[in-house]
This record gives structure tokens, sequence and C-alpha cells, in this order.
């Protein structure tokens, strides 16, 4: 059976981008920049939505360094209704139902799905109980005025246990959660 990863990138009030941050809110320390070139490196497949994947594409050229050029080439999947192209040439389209395709693509098991970015994507696995682990990338700062994108809107109630949890720089910390169905209830 294969794995699925849903990692996000987060402030400590649960945000995925803050309108004035530049990239990881400015903590790309050397450990986390390690860390991140290792995970890269592992075998994988990339699950990503259409506006991840519009927003990505469209970065300017000085920022398409040699990790970009090597993420457009992993394979993997676009969800859209609407795309009819990619510039990818690892990405292929998918325009049918998100959880049944994750679950057969699970089911013949292979290198390891991960989402990139997507939140919507990662709700509704999450709700569908695909995800094998929920990794957090938690950068300690908080963005009530510039920040965007709420992870925990429209989310179920979600239990989760702890699976592992590092710290990197001193300062990002990453923690690797199994959901583990919903909370109790008094």
């Amino acid at each position: 059976m294969g794995q699925l990863v849903s990692e996000l990138i987060l402030t400590l009030d649960g945000l995925t981008k803050g309108t004035k941050s530049p990239g990881y809110y400015g903590f790309d320390g050397p450990e986390f920049m390690k860390w991140l070139g290792e995970k890269s490196a592992q075998p994988h497949r990339n699950l990503i939505g259409r506006k991840t994947y519009e927003l990505l594409n469209s970065l300017p050229e000085e920022a398409r360094d040699d990790d970009f050029q090597i993420m457009t080439k992993k394979p993997g999947w676009v969800f859209s209704k609407t795309l009819k192209k990619v510039d990818w040439p690892g990405l292929e389209i998918v325009s049918s139902d998100l959880c049944e395709f994750v679950q057969n693509m699970k089911k013949g098991g292979g290198d390891e799905i991960r989402t990139l970015g997507s939140l919507s994507i990662v709700r509704q696995l999450i709700e569908a109980n695909l995800v094998n682990c929920f990794r957090i990338i938690s950068c300690p700062l908080v963005l009530p005025q510039t920040g965007d994108e709420p992870v925990y809107d429209d989310w179920p109630d979600t239990q989760f246990q702890l699976l592992e949890h590092k710290l990197l720089d001193g300062r990002v910390f990453i923690i690797d959660y199994r959901p583990d169905g919903s909370p109790p209830r008094s």
C-alpha cells in the first residue's frame, strides 16, 4: 500500500502564506535547507492542485533554481477540470475524482505520494482518511496583519497521533502526525 504525505509550511497561527513574507517565511537556515534537499531527493510523486501549479508556474525566471527544475520533472499529477496542458514534464493532468484517484494510486503501491501545497486537496484527503502522514513545518511567527490562507478553516474535527518531530536551525519544527479519526466528545 502506497503512503500519502501531506506537507504544509505554517505560521504558529496556522497560515500558509504571508503577503509580505519571503519564501519559507525567511527561516531558510542551513539545517532546514539540507532537510528539504534530502526529502526532495527521496523517490516520490507529487500531487498538486491547479491554483498551486499556476502560482508556482508563474514564478519569474530568476526564482527557477535547480530545486525548482527538479520539482517540475518529478512524476505526479495536477488536479484540474479546466487545465488542458501543463509546462512541467513530470506532471499529468487528472480531471477525475481526487479521492478515488488517490485511493487507487495508494493501492498500487510505488513511491510515496506527497501533496505540494494545495490546501483544498489536503482538506479533501484528510476528510477521506487517505493521509498517512500530515507533516507540519512550523515557523516561529504569527501574521495576524499580513497572513493569508488559514489552513484549518472548513476542516473536520480531527485528532492526530504524533509520529516524529525534530527541530532545525534552533527555530523550525518539523512535526509528523498521523490522522487518528474524530476527537473524543463529551
